[in-house]
């Protein structure tokens, strides 16, 4: 059944309304193929990447995402403006509150038909795509990007630590709980994934997807479907948005640490963390308008 919002074109097809009729393609192929109400949702009315022909028509930041980043970079300052004694007492909340979350959403997924199935395809790897060079990269990728290794974040955390700290016993606990999250996320994901497959009489592979797909697609249609889907929408959101905060203050201060550490080495010893921090915060919320532009994501295609 094809939708009649704004935002949708003529190959949105809701297979749910559809007398039974799957159509499960939800990717952003090209105007022959079917998409979904989510897929469409996604990026011809958050991303209107229809009002862009490529990077090299970058377009105007959409006011609404720029409205949104804009409280988010404001969430930011207020959390690093006096360092680690008001990002420290912020990270208990955007830390903690994620588990919480994933804990809530996993026990409701297990509910769920076919849950089962997407935790048995989730726990039984594929043993032979260890010869795939590709699978390595990509764990390489997960391990670093999720660590956070190369960044500088923890080196600028680090530097705040007293002199005698154990930086040994913080680096394994570091790592350990985050190979846990990733593992335990995973749960939480592929129940979901399980739920559509059955729902939509695929296999699993078919609906299971990487990187924002996932996230702003294939997850919230499942969502939608659930009763109470507002509520269970808020949660997961919500905590995307305690995830996004947690990383971003991170990379803010190590971008402040080193500056601010070498600007005060040069002379500059009247220079105010305050102040400084508005300033970061000012041109990075700038340079991230750039991801709200409609041929951002083209980049990652």
């Amino acid at each position: 059944m094809i939708l009649d919002n704004a935002w949708n074109s003529e190959q949105c097809w809701d297979s749910s309304r559809a007398n039974g009729t799957n159509h499960t393609d939800i990717k952003y192929q090209g105007p022959l193929s079917h998409f979904t109400p989510a897929s469409e949702f996604f990026h011809r009315a958050v991303l209107e990447m229809q009002h862009s022909e490529g990077l090299n028509d970058l377009g105007l930041p959409k006011w609404q995402l720029a409205m949104c980043l804009g409280v988010v970079y404001i969430t930011l300052y207020l959390s690093l403006f006096k360092g680690v004694k008001s990002s420290g007492k912020v990270v208990w909340l955007t830390a903690t509150m994620p588990y919480v979350v994933l804990s809530i959403l996993l026990a409701r997924g297990l509910l769920l038909p076919g849950a089962t199935s997407g935790i048995a395809y989730y726990l039984q790897p594929e043993l032979t795509r260890l010869k795939d060079t590709q699978v390595w990269v990509d764990a390489a990728v997960q391990i670093f990007y999720s660590v956070g290794a190369g960044f500088g974040v923890h080196l600028s955390y680090a530097s705040y630590n007293t002199f005698h700290n154990n930086c040994y016993k913080d680096c394994l606990i570091t790592t350990l709980v985050n190979c846990f999250t990733s593992f335990f996320s995973g749960f939480v994901i592929f129940t979901y994934l399980g739920f559509m497959s059955h729902k939509q009489g695929v296999p699993i592979s078919s609906v299971a997807t990487e990187g924002p797909g996932l996230v702003f697609q294939v997850y919230p249609e499942a969502v939608a479907t659930l009763p109470g889907a507002s509520l269970w929408a808020m949660l997961f959101f919500f905590m995307l948005i305690m995830l996004g905060l947690d990383s971003g203050m991170g990379g803010l201060e190590c971008v402040i640490t080193g500056l601010l550490d070498e600007a005060r080495a040069c002379g500059a010893t009247r220079l105010r963390r305050e102040h400084f921090t508005l300033l970061v915060v000012c041109v990075s919320f700038c340079v991230a308008c750039i991801n709200i532009t409609p041929a951002f994501f083209f980049s990652l295609s």
